[in-house]
């Protein structure tokens, strides 16, 4: 039976389903969008700090961002009011660029995001709306369409789930291939999926094929000094780095 999260319900993975974590693929694979690129940022200037007229209180949290190996997202959220106006985070351990393979579920000013992209430079964070283990034959429905894992393959080590789209009457509208650790978009009647895949197992029967996946609402593209702005005001992210490795972030929020 297909197993799906909606809205960052977690779901159980079958005991057999424990795939190798030994890859790692860069941001902006072939086929990928161009957006999903945090190379090359030029960094903005650095935006006025916000000042809280009533005082700052601190809130620490932790999550783990990684559910396949141990990992620690530390958190410190400045408030000012209901407001936040700093938000810090440190990652043990340290992110490594460009990601290697699997789900990265990141928190960002009280929002539960994927890290759908990072490198020095910059980060991209999607909004999941159905997530999940896939066999090779089902579909993650998601309004009135279905995205279906038709098959893996495994060419000189690239993993890639190979994809349909089918409409309501299970017509199909597209078919494509999606690189493992890659994320593409496509808009279909006016509205944008996008389409991502954290891991597969490329087994060699029909029940041992099976992806884990995501399909995005949306998605934020932040360079190191730009800005992210939601639904509570907008702040500059400043990304700490240690050689090819990003330890930590904080968001500012500005004036």
């Amino acid at each position: 039976m297909q197993k799906l999260r909606h809205e960052n319900i977690e779901i159980e993975k079958k005991q057999n389903r424990t795939p190798a974590r030994n890859a790692a693929l860069a941001i902006g694979a072939a086929g990928v969008l161009g957006m999903f690129s945090c190379a090359d940022k030029v960094a903005a200037p650095q935006p006025t700090a916000y000042t809280c007229p009533t005082g700052i209180q601190t809130q620490d949290r932790t999550i783990g961002y990684n559910n396949d190996v141990g990992s620690t997202q530390f958190i410190s959220t400045d408030r000012c009011g209901t407001t936040i106006a700093k938000e810090t985070a440190t990652f043990s351990p340290a992110l490594a660029t460009p990601l290697p393979e699997g789900k990265y579920m990141v928190g960002v000013l009280d929002t539960g995001y994927v890290l759908a992209g990072l490198s020095t430079t910059g980060i991209i964070l999607g909004k999941e709306a159905v997530t999940g283990i896939v066999n090779q034959g089902e579909s993650f429905p998601i309004d009135n369409l279905k995205f279906q894992l038709d098959d893996l393959s495994l060419t000189n080590g690239v993993k890639t789930a190979i994809i349909s789209i089918l409409d309501a009457n299970d017509n199909v509208i597209k078919k494509d291939l999606v690189t493992v650790g890659s994320t593409k978009e496509y808009v279909i009647d006016g509205k944008t999926y996008y389409f991502r895949v954290y891991q597969v197992a490329p087994g060699y029967t029909f029940g041992a094929k099976w992806a884990e996946a995501g399909i995005f609402t949306s998605v934020k593209t932040v360079s190191d000094g730009g800005q992210l702005t939601d639904s509570d005001g907008t702040y500059a992210l400043k990304l700490n780095v240690s050689g090819t490795t990003v330890t930590g972030w904080e968001f500012q929020r500005t004036q």
